[in-house]
């Protein structure tokens, strides 16, 4: 229970003090917390919207791809976070590039970890949206 709370505390301070957060709690944060982090954000994220389109258009997924429903659901559910957190690691690249360009003085690794969690709040307020909560 230890864990949850403090995985709270942490969501908690990035949504309501987002400069503490990230001078005092992101820089103790490893890579590997962040990438799963990254992943299951983007699960928790992507899986209302990924069940609300399926839904509404499975007729037409299946008319188009010829599989059955059920294939086209398990493939979007895999495909949609792969590509979001491949394309988290791009984007973040490229904006490290742009950084260095600018005269940025931090590393790969620390642009990756704001990126990342820059995007939570963001992802919350999507979710909500997305339940209609």
């Amino acid at each position: 229970m230890g864990k949850f709370r403090d995985l709270f505390e942490m969501l908690k301070t990035l949504i309501i003090h987002p400069t503490d957060f990230f001078t005092k709690i992101l820089p103790k944060r490893t890579f590997l917390q962040t990438f799963l982090f990254d992943v299951i954000q983007t699960i928790v994220g992507f899986l209302p919207m990924i069940l609300f389109y399926s839904f509404l258009f499975s007729l037409m997924i299946m008319k188009f791809t010829g599989l059955p429903f059920y294939l086209v659901v398990i493939g979007l559910l895999l495909l949609i976070p792969l590509l979001s957190i491949l394309c988290t690691f791009v984007v973040s690249f490229i904006s490290f590039l742009i950084l260095k360009i600018a005269g940025g003085k931090g590393n790969y690794v620390s642009t990756y970890k704001v990126y990342v969690y820059s995007g939570f709040p963001s992802a919350v307020g999507m979710f909500f949206f997305i339940v209609g909560g």
